[in-house]
């Protein structure tokens, strides 16, 4: 799976392996942007008849939970698209356009940043001097 990952002027076009799960893609996005991973969040997408699916942190209260979801279980298709909501207090949306779903991928190490633009914003901007 191909992902443009867009944080505000910022993206990020990231490739994961469809057994990747959604723990561990939160992880990825964090990385890409060089965000702490120290927040609750969640990934939501509309389902083909328009209703929101909502999947959590594992430190949230409600399921389902993210280590629990692969990838390649998502229904997206290249067109479609996702939020990721990291840490409710500063409200991070990054959204989630899928570019590809591709067969095997190339020999490597998944996840990976394939192309970037734009400087990440800093995570606590309050703290920057």
């Amino acid at each position: 799976h191909v992902f443009r990952v867009s944080l505000g002027e910022a993206w990020r076009l990231l490739a994961v392996g469809a057994r990747l799960d959604l723990d561990m893609l939160a992880g990825a996005i964090l990385r890409a942007f060089r965000f702490d991973f120290d927040h609750l969040y969640d990934f939501s997408y509309a389902n083909r008849f328009g209703m929101v699916t909502r999947i959590n942190s594992p430190e949230d209260e409600t399921g389902p939970f993210a280590p629990e979801v692969k990838v390649g279980e998502l229904p997206l298709t290249p067109g479609d698209s996702m939020t990721f909501h990291f840490d409710y207090g500063d409200d991070w949306m990054h959204q989630i356009n899928v570019v590809a779903v591709e067969g095997a991928p190339p020999r490597g190490r998944y996840p990976k940043v394939t192309a970037r633009t734009g400087k990440s914003p800093p995570q606590y901007p309050d703290l920057v001097e």
